[in-house]
């Protein structure tokens, strides 16, 4: 998390690859897998204990999510 110069220095000094992105105060996000041209299946990806990550690798959770489509 980047919340100030002296972070975002830090970043740049330790990072190859440059990925941002806005801050949303949330504690779950929708991962959708998608295949060809049809969406496969979804999740949701659950905050990590360090109320951070949403990520599975970096240690979200994986939880999942009631399909509410008719005739399925």
């Amino acid at each position: 998390m980047i919340e100030n110069r002296a972070d975002w220095n830090r970043y740049l000094a330790t990072s190859d690859v440059i990925q941002a992105q806005e801050y949303l105060p949330i504690d779950r996000d929708p991962r959708i897998l998608w295949i060809g041209d049809s969406v496969f299946d979804g999740y949701w990806g659950i905050q990590s204990p360090d109320g951070f990550d949403n990520n599975v690798a970096r240690g979200g959770q994986v939880m999942a999510g009631q399909d509410t489509r008719k005739n399925r």
